[in-house]
């Protein structure tokens, strides 16, 4: 449900540069990140030898919704101009070249 929930936030909150929009987004990403990190601690009560092969699907499926939500609040960062994806992000970084000799015809 949070799956959901945290893209449908996504959806309304809009693309705008705004304190709001960026304070949301990272109060996205935080919990979703120190969940990847714990994932060992969070299935500790679910340990049984009997079924570690389902646990393990279970684990691969938790982080996957997880990375889920951080791969949209790292869409939505792009989306808003704060990470740099585009060609002309990158365009301080190409030499430019001037010309040696300029003709103009008439």
């Amino acid at each position: 449900m949070m799956v959901f929930m945290s893209l449908f936030l996504f959806y309304m909150i809009g693309n705008s540069i705004q304190i709001f929009t960026i304070f949301i987004t990272v109060g996205m990403v935080i919990p979703q990140a120190r969940a990847l990190f714990n994932i060992g601690e969070t299935f500790r009560p679910f340990e049984d030898p009997r079924i570690k092969d389902q646990l393990t699907l279970y684990k691969l499926m938790y982080a996957a919704l997880h990375i889920l939500i951080l791969a949209a609040a790292i869409y939505k960062f792009a989306s808003m101009g704060l990470i740099p994806v585009r060609p002309i992000d990158w365009l301080t970084l190409v030499n430019y070249v001037q010309p040696h000799d300029i003709s103009v015809t008439y």
